[in-house]
């Protein structure tokens, strides 16, 4: 069996890699590790970075197209196959809803129970229409 240590990054495809670098600085606190790219494919990549460990990849491809997810609920995106969201956990999902909502974030689902997942969620869009799920453990 192959020892895994970590996810290593999540991949998002973007319009604007500038503005999204931006977005996840200003409502997570994301940095920029590195950016680079490849000429001949049009493409630039940005690693950012979360304190805590997470590495977002921003993926720039000129001409990209809008995935068939865009604009749809989290739940009406589960139709199409292929990766959904990001699920960041969070200590207090309401507090985490006040401060997002304050920063005038696009708001998919309220915060809500959720007693089969486990979880206490509040979905929201990035600045690129991509879904965000915060998650807070029930505590039993």
């Amino acid at each position: 069996m192959i020892q895994i240590e970590a996810i290593h990054h999540y991949a998002l495809s973007v319009r604007n890699l500038d503005e999204t670098i931006k977005w996840y600085g200003g409502m997570f606190g994301f940095a920029l590790e590195r950016r680079f790219g490849f000429p001949e494919m049009k493409t630039e990549i940005a690693h950012i970075n979360h304190p805590i460990g997470i590495r977002i990849e921003l993926l720039y491809t000129e001409n990209s197209s809008s995935s068939p997810d865009l604009g749809k609920d989290a739940f009406g995106a589960i139709s199409n196959q292929g990766s959904k969201h990001i699920g960041l956990q969070v200590d207090n999902v309401t507090e985490a809803a006040a401060i997002l909502k304050s920063k005038g974030v696009h708001v998919l689902h309220e915060v809500t129970r959720v007693e089969k997942a486990g979880v206490t969620n509040f979905w929201i869009l990035d600045n690129e229409g991509n879904h965000i799920e915060l998650a807070e453990p029930i505590k039993k």
